[in-house]
C-alpha cells in the first residue's frame, strides 16, 4: 500500500487503500471509484476530493482553478444546493478539527496529484447547483516540477488571500486548548467571489 505523501501521484484505487482499506474497490463505480466528494470512513467531517480540471457532467462544465496564492476555486456536484447536507457540512468545515484531502489532475486518464489539505475561505451565496467554493491549500506552495507534471498552471490572483489559521511550530511541542467552533460562514456575493478568483482588469 502506498503512503500518503505530498506532491505524489495516486490512482483512485491507491487513495481507497489508504483511507478505506477494509472496503471493496470497484473501478468506475461506487463511492471511491466514481464520486468526486468522498467521506472518509470513521472520520466524521473528513473528506477526499477527486478533481479533474475542465471535466463536464451533463451540460455543466466545471470551472475550477488554483491561484498563485494557492486558492482553489471549486464547484460541488451540479445537483447540490446550499441546503444539501454535505454542502452545509463543507461550509462549516474547520481545518483545525477535520481534513479535506485534495487529489487533482488536469485531464481524465492521468494519475491524481496529492495537494494536501484544504481550509475553507468562502462560498458564493447567490449561486447553487453547483455551489461555488474557495479553499486555501494549506500546504501551498507546490513545487513547480510537481505542478508541471500535473499540468496545472496557477492563475494570477486579484486579492491577497492569506492562509487561514495555519500554525507553524518551531522545534517544540505546544499544548493548546481545543479550538472553539467557528460561526463565520456567511459567504460572499457572486461579484466578490469572482473578483477573488481572477484578475480585475477594470
Amino acid at each position: 500500500m502506498k503512503k500518503l505523501l505530498l506532491w505524489n501521484f495516486y490512482s483512485r484505487k491507491d487513495v481507497h487503500s489508504i483511507f478505506s482499506p477494509d472496503t471493496n474497490f470497484t473501478p468506475q463505480s461506487g463511492t471511491w471509484g466514481l464520486q468526486g466528494i468522498v467521506r472518509v470512513p470513521d472520520r466524521e467531517g473528513d473528506f477526499v476530493f477527486f478533481v479533474t480540471f475542465g471535466k463536464s457532467q451533463g451540460e455543466h462544465v466545471f470551472d475550477e482553478s488554483i491561484t498563485e496564492d494557492g486558492v482553489l476555486s471549486w464547484q460541488s456536484q451540479p445537483s447540490q444546493g446550499l441546503k444539501t447536507e454535505v454542502i452545509k457540512t463543507l461550509i462549516n468545515h474547520d481545518e483545525r478539527l477535520n481534513n479535506i484531502h485534495l487529489f487533482l489532475r488536469a485531464k481524465t486518464g492521468d494519475g491524481y496529484g496529492y495537494f494536501g489539505t484544504l481550509g475553507y475561505l468562502t462560498h458564493d451565496t447567490q449561486r447553487e447547483k453547483p455551489v461555488h467554493f474557495q479553499w486555501q491549500l494549506m500546504d501551498w506552495e507546490a513545487p513547480n516540477e510537481f505542478l508541471r507534471s500535473v499540468g496545472v498552471l496557477p492563475v494570477e490572483d486579484a486579492m491577497t488571500l492569506s492562509i487561514v489559521n495555519k500554525i507553524k511550530t518551531k522545534n517544540a511541542i505546544e499544548f493548546v486548548d481545543p479550538p472553539s467552533p467557528r460561526t463565520r460562514r456567511i459567504g460572499t456575493s457572486t461579484v466578490e467571489f469572482q473578483t477573488r478568483k481572477s484578475p480585475n482588469y477594470v
